[in-house]
């Protein structure tokens, strides 16, 4: 198994540099059928998707999009597969950030029954608790 850095997943997902891309083709050809040959870890993702939104103006449709597309792809192992669809999903119907959804489902997935949280946006999902404060 390989694995990958975010800015190399970055290169992949936008195609904007041709020579770097190219080489993570190169990389990907041989391992392209093998299931769980390449993995993507949560913090890359979180990662991805920031430099998605800041440096390319993806929206929050176009990045859960890309998660799907992430998950859909037979050759990528993640941390957990479940946690990642849980966190896409309360990003896609909620107002918190992608990174807030995916702490709340990790935090979940080790037991916890609450997240605390002073981000009112993340607070409205369920399993997370406003503390109050300005």
């Amino acid at each position: 198994m390989i694995g990958f850095n975010t800015n190399v997943l970055v290169r992949l997902l936008v195609n904007d540099d041709e020579a770097q891309v190219a080489l993570v083709r190169q990389v990907l050809e041989p391992v392209n059928h093998i299931p769980e040959a390449v993995f993507i870890s949560d913090l890359v993702i979180a990662e991805t998707l920031w430099v998605l939104k800041r440096c390319y103006g993806m929206d929050r449709a176009a990045l859960a999009a890309v998660i799907d597309l992430l998950l859909s792809v037979k050759t990528f192992a993640f941390e957990h597969r479940a946690t990642l669809e849980a966190a896409n999903a309360a990003f896609r119907s909620g107002k918190a950030g992608f990174a807030d959804g995916l702490i709340l489902a990790r935090n979940r997935r080790q037991g916890c029954t609450v997240t605390l949280t002073f981000d009112k946006a993340l607070a409205r999902q369920e399993g997370a608790q406003w503390l109050g404060g300005n």
